[in-house]
């Protein structure tokens, strides 16, 4: 991602988090935007799509790893 990519990425990350009840700090933002820099935003977008309607995994916030 760059630079201009960060307010849509906290716009995303906010509404993903409200969705697992949870609350974003900035600090938790920073982890994440440094952790998912290098990908681009809409690929963030397509997992994080498919991450949050799995089953399994989905029921859980994803962690950076």
């Amino acid at each position: 991602m760059k630079q201009i990519d960060k307010k849509h990425f906290i716009a995303l990350m906010t509404a993903m988090t409200e969705i697992y009840g949870k609350k974003l700090s900035s600090q938790w933002l920073e982890i994440y935007w440094r952790s998912l820099e290098p990908y681009e935003l809409n690929d963030i977008k397509q997992a994080l799509n498919a991450y949050v309607v799995n089953t399994d995994n989905g029921q859980f916030i994803p962690k950076p790893a």
